[in-house]
């Protein structure tokens, strides 16, 4: 500070760097956290979805739309757990994605297999909040 003038110099021509916790950073933050929990909240819904799609899958009537459509919902997942911060979710999207995208129907698979899908779905939920 100048002496008397209750002011902070500034080094060089007067003019400093924004402060990263500046408004600007501040206001980023806000809207990256607003992108985070609406796709959160997309992903919980697709994992609902995915969820009933698997019941629908060990009663065996699941089509081949709904499988395809699990294995996307399941796809997107991936990508948009990833990218928002949630590791552990976006692997486990990637197992429920292999589940519905390879193999047997669903009600014809050893009920290992089903049950650790069942898992996979309730850590998933976890992972994101649900």
């Amino acid at each position: 500070m100048s002496a008397g003038s209750g002011r902070a110099e500034l080094p060089g021509d007067g003019w400093a760097d924004p402060s990263p916790d500046g408004p600007e950073a501040l206001a980023d933050e806000r809207l990256l956290a607003a992108f985070e929990r609406r796709a959160t909240a997309a992903n919980l819904d697709r994992v609902v979805r995915v969820a009933a799609l698997l019941e629908r899958g060990e009663t065996g009537t699941l089509d081949e739309a709904g499988r395809q459509e699990a294995e996307s919902l399941a796809h997107q997942v991936v990508g948009s757990a990833g990218t928002f911060g949630h590791p552990a979710a976006s692997l486990d999207a990637a197992r429920l994605e292999r589940f519905f995208g390879v193999g047997a129907p669903v009600h014809e698979r050893p009920w290992e297999e089903r049950e650790r899908a069942r898992a996979t779905l309730d850590r998933l939920t976890a992972e994101l909040g649900g």
